[in-house]
């Protein structure tokens, strides 16, 4: 995790302290390398906040540093200039590589985030979640949706259309990448919530593919510290990875938690 140091906003008179808390937490599991990337920042005396989580993907060995800069660079975008579609792009932009074909190399997916006490804006590629928790602490609202040829293919079945393949073999088969916003920007997703919040929420499909909804939902609204929320989830998934045996997710897992409070 790489917290940001935040520029102290202009103005004479200092303000009151920022009730803005934030907990990030990540494990590397069984996989050979960790690819997932986290950073978060808060604009001293405000109660604005920045929040980017980033899974990098593939074999090639710049994929890890590849993921914590794309992470650096969009918390950064989203601190200055509040546009969590702004911070996507920015990021993407640092994956530069490119393979035999085209593609960009490394390559990864992420989530940007970008609030203060009335709002939050989320923009996103591949499968990175994003939640909020309401005001009253109960009611856990995924405001993401994955960019995945699974999600594809429910979506076709559920139209009528005929659908030969099981959903679920697909559902890590991505469809918008960082790298790919440079040639095909309108491949984020975006959502915002407005109005007052209790928490917010990114995951990796570590956490979130590892845990059923209602635990994920359980963890959040009755953590009311962001660390020990984002370590609680990481600590639930590896739980669960164990306890499915071979059918464990087995991937990096990692969580940012931003409370108001």
């Amino acid at each position: 995790m790489t917290t940001i140091p935040s520029p102290r906003p202009s103005g004479s008179a200092p303000a009151a302290a920022a009730p803005i808390r934030t907990g990030t937490a990540t494990d590397q599991g069984p996989r050979p390398s960790q690819c997932d990337a986290v950073a978060v920042a808060r604009v001293p005396l405000s109660t604005a906040w920045a929040a980017a989580l980033v899974d990098g993907y593939g074999t090639h060995p710049d994929v890890p540093a590849a993921a914590q800069g794309a992470a650096l660079v969009a918390v950064r975008s989203a601190l200055s200039a509040g546009s969590a579609p702004a911070a996507l792009e920015c990021a993407g932009r640092t994956l530069t590589g490119r393979d035999a074909d085209g593609w960009p190399e490394p390559d990864a997916v992420g989530a940007v985030a970008v609030g203060d006490a009335q709002a939050v804006a989320v923009a996103w590629t591949g499968d990175v979640r994003a939640y909020v928790l309401d005001p009253n602490g109960q009611d856990l609202r995924q405001l993401t949706a994955a960019h995945t040829e699974g999600a594809r293919l429910r979506a076709a079945a559920a139209a009528g259309e005929p659908v030969a393949e099981d959903p679920s073999e697909f559902d890590h088969v991505v469809t918008s990448t960082l790298g790919r916003l440079v040639v095909d920007p309108a491949s984020m997703g975006t959502a915002t919530h407005t109005g007052p919040w209790a928490a917010v929420v990114l995951t990796s499909d570590g956490i979130h593919d590892a845990l059923e909804a209602d635990e994920l939902r359980r963890i959040v609204a009755t953590t009311s510290d962001p660390a020990e929320c984002a370590a609680a989830l990481v600590a639930a998934a590896r739980a669960a990875d164990v306890e499915a045996g071979a059918q464990a997710v087995d991937d990096n897992a990692t969580a940012a938690v931003i409370r108001q409070g």
